[in-house]
């Protein structure tokens, strides 16, 4: 005899298919997927290591050769490893025009140096800063290279380096010239003084995008003595060099000496001075009676 099923049997399946269909035509985007979690907590949400066999599209966009992942803001998007591709470099005044499809520029800037004095020391190097602003195409930023300071010696004064600034829409960075050389005198005494390191300022004040230092103070002239023997000195003179322009990669000046001997007889070594050198302070010869001029100032914008 044919045995009939339990009409319960046949109301179980008609709901557990129903209930199958329901969750297959659920839209996607309103579940977590997971792969090694039971507890999705992103669209997609993958707890171990993932393999790539194609390329990796974000927003749209596929990543080219030399390219990594940054994020901007929210946003994480393709960028060039190196942001910066070009340089634009300053030895003089002049005007800066942000190319098309620029909206970042990095600038590098250096007062210029304090002029030396005879036979009072070395002038002081400008100061230094580096920062990274945001821009847009045809926007123009203004660079002022500063001068630097002329040398003095006797009564005739050094000058102080000129400021190198750089305006753009909405900044404003001055790297100051280092100070100059001096000789000092008094009734019964003279002092010889070094110039000291330019400084720095940033617009507005709340800018924190960058770094900054002070220039390198100079060296003052200086007087030693020499034994040569117990009752014989010779009298050295070390004269002063300039302060070196942080991260120029200049090197600073070679020392002139001299010393007297016993016999009264000026002994010499002399090492040649360039005044070219940008940022730094200027030095003191010991051929020369006026301290030489500081270098100049100088701006890098990379974009």
């Amino acid at each position: 005899m044919k045995k009939v099923k339990p009409f319960k049997c046949h109301l179980f399946k008609l709901l557990f298919n129903t209930a199958l269909t329901v969750i297959s035509i659920l839209p996607l985007s309103a579940q977590n997927v997971g792969i090694g979690t039971n507890d999705p907590s992103e669209k997609l949400d993958v707890a171990g290591n993932i393999n790539v066999g194609g390329n990796l599209t974000v927003n749209g966009v596929t990543g080219q050769p030399g390219q990594v992942l940054t994020m901007d803001g929210s946003i994480m998007k393709w960028q060039d490893k190196s942001r910066f591709k070009n340089v634009a470099l300053f030895t003089t005044s002049g005007v800066f025009t942000v190319p098309a499809n620029v909206n970042e520029v990095m600038i590098e800037m250096w007062g210029a140096g304090g002029g030396a004095h005879f036979p009072g020391g070395g002038g002081g190097s400008g100061g230094y800063i580096l920062g990274t602003i945001n821009v847009s195409p045809t926007n123009e930023i203004n660079v002022t290279i500063g001068s630097g300071g002329t040398g003095g010696g006797g009564a005739t004064n050094a000058a102080q380096g000129g400021a190198t600034t750089v305006t753009a829409p909405g900044f404003t960075f001055n790297a100051f010239g280092g100070s100059f050389a001096d000789t000092i005198q008094f009734t019964n005494l003279i002092r010889y003084v070094g110039g000291g390191g330019g400084l720095t300022s940033v617009s507005p004040s709340n800018f924190r995008n960058y770094i900054s230092y002070p220039g390198n103070p100079g060296t003052p002239t200086y007087f030693s003595y020499l034994a040569i023997s117990p009752t014989v000195y010779r009298l050295l003179t070390t004269y002063g060099i300039g302060g070196v322009s942080p991260f120029s990669g200049n090197i600073p000046d070679f020392q002139n000496t001299k010393y007297t001997d016993e016999n009264n007889i000026t002994h010499q070594a002399i090492f040649s001075i360039s005044a070219l050198k940008f940022g730094n302070g200027g030095s003191v010869s010991a051929t020369s009676s006026t301290g030489f001029q500081g270098g100049n100032g100088r701006v890098i914008i990379y974009y």
